[in-house]
């Protein structure tokens, strides 16, 4: 499903982020991609939903070439990709309903579909009854939560991870990752960067150092 052949990615100045990056992910798999502060995790992130183009190498997702997409035709590749950022990026003012409908107001769905879809989601990540509060008022676990309604409202092909547990305790980790393995029983494929490797009690993991995968 997803493949990085031979891709580089490198900023002004010399700085290398990522270097001959080799990597295939198949349909289903939950991925971690770990490894130190600074060893490139967001960056591979940033690559597969194109907020990031590679340096030079090859990225497919279904065997489309993403790095070489027009900036026209990167929204429809993010309707199929579900992104869950390190900050949440959650309109705090609005209520969970609002946060978590948002992708489907840009699609223009009728309300009624909507109703119906934010509140089977908010039923799995175990919201549904606190819809109409705000995001303010949320504890960090619970606004990860939100983060993850949003983001699996689409029925993504693909799921994207910045760090689930970076900012939240053990208790409120231990939950968020177990509703992303029950996402990912349905069949999404899963891609977690963290450098918290107590994370990885299954799945696959991909460790890199400087930029390289070294295991």
């Amino acid at each position: 499903m997803i493949q990085f052949i031979s891709v580089y990615k490198t900023y002004g100045q010399g700085i290398t982020s990522l270097s001959n990056i080799n990597l295939a992910i198949k349909k289903g798999e939950f991925v971690f991609i770990t490894g130190a502060s600074g060893s490139g995790k967001t960056t591979l992130l940033k690559l597969l939903y194109c907020e990031e183009r590679p340096t030079s190498g090859q990225i497919l997702i279904n065997r489309q070439a993403v790095d070489s997409l027009k900036i026209s035709e990167i929204p429809y590749l993010r309707r199929r990709i579900g992104i869950i950022f390190q900050d949440f990026k959650l309109l705090s003012e609005r209520t969970i309903f609002d946060n978590v409908a948002i992708p489907l107001e840009v699609l223009g769905l009728p309300r009624e579909e909507i109703v119906k879809r934010v509140q089977d989601v908010l039923r799995k990540v175990r919201l549904h009854h606190r819809m109409e509060e705000k995001v303010s008022s949320l504890s960090g676990g619970e606004q990860q939560k939100v983060a993850v309604g949003r983001a699996i409202i689409n029925d993504p092909m693909i799921l994207l991870v910045d760090e689930p547990t970076g900012s939240l305790d053990s208790g409120s980790g231990d939950e968020i990752m177990e509703i992303l393995r029950s996402v990912n029983a349905r069949g999404t494929t899963i891609v977690v960067a963290t450098h918290n490797r107590s994370l990885i009690k299954e799945g696959r993991a991909v460790v890199l150092e400087k930029g390289r995968i070294v295991s």
